[in-house]
């Protein structure tokens, strides 16, 4: 199995609960340097709120979702560490929780980086 197929890429997503809350599915998504992540609004008109510019290669802090998946894949230089974000739905008028709020988790890679005996 290559590197890549050995990399992360969760899906986070949002949906109802009986107690009409909305929530992310995954509460923290753990992820290592090169890995990728998508945030899937399934349908619904939202934004992605990642105060953290330095972790993922695209360093912007909102992002629009337009009813449309986004991935995002961990920046390299990433620091280890845990990053609350905040996934807002728009026509719900809705924050959506996690652990009050969701996190990314970035850990240490643990895939050999060299061509050595790692």
């Amino acid at each position: 199995m290559s590197q890549e197929e050995l990399l992360a890429n969760p899906t986070v997503t949002p949906s109802k609960g009986t107690d009409n809350v909305w929530r992310v599915n995954k509460s923290t998504v753990e992820l290592t340097p090169g890995e990728t992540v998508t945030f899937d609004p399934v349908g619904l008109e939202a934004r992605l709120w990642i105060p953290h510019r330095n972790i993922f290669e695209t360093s912007t802090e909102v992002t629009p979702l337009n009813r449309k998946p986004v991935t995002l894949r961990v920046s390299k230089s990433a620091q280890v560490g845990d990053y609350p974000y905040g996934f807002y739905l728009m026509g719900k008028n809705k924050m959506v929780e996690g652990n009050s709020p969701p996190y990314i988790r970035i850990k240490k890679s643990t895939l050999s980086r060299g061509g050595g005996d790692d």
